[in-house]
């Protein structure tokens, strides 16, 4: 999330229908989200969070997202795999990127029960989540740390 993110939510809902006030108001609640995100995931150092790098092609660090730019030892962020099993072009990139997942042509089922492809780091940090639930089904003493390594 970022708040141009934010904004773009804001003027897609319909809730500003001004460019420029999107983007103030888009601030204002990034200002305030991020920090209550950040100390939800510090007060819970036992609990691994997964979250989506982000479909930008660009550096997290750059696009200034979060939870992506946070150091946390309990956070895990994951980027999207193409077929080949290197990062797709869209996926966001950089040293805050932790793992690449499969991302790219996945098969989903939309309302209604279509089945369709789609790609995006939103399906690729569902992976690394459904692993982590493995790793602790098999072993649930394994600590965040543990199942990063």
């Amino acid at each position: 999330m970022s708040a141009d993110g934010f904004a773009e939510r804001l003027m897609r809902s319909g809730a500003e229908s001004q460019q420029q006030r999107a983007v103030a108001r888009g601030k204002v609640i990034f200002s305030l989200v991020r920090p209550a995100l950040l100390e939800l995931m510090k007060d819970n150092p036992d609990i691994l969070f997964v979250a989506s790098a982000g479909n930008g092609n660009q550096s997290a660090d750059v696009a200034g997202r979060a939870p992506q730019t946070f150091d946390l030892p309990n956070l895990v962020i994951a980027g999207a795999a193409g077929s080949s099993g290197g990062p797709t072009g869209f996926t966001t990139f950089g040293q805050e990127v932790d793992i690449y997942a499969p991302g790219e042509g996945i098969k989903v089922r939309a309302p209604g029960g279509m089945i369709m492809r789609a790609s995006g780091t939103s399906f690729a940090s569902p992976k690394v989540a459904r692993t982590a639930a493995s790793m602790l089904a098999v072993n649930p003493n394994l600590k965040p740390d543990a199942i990063i390594d």
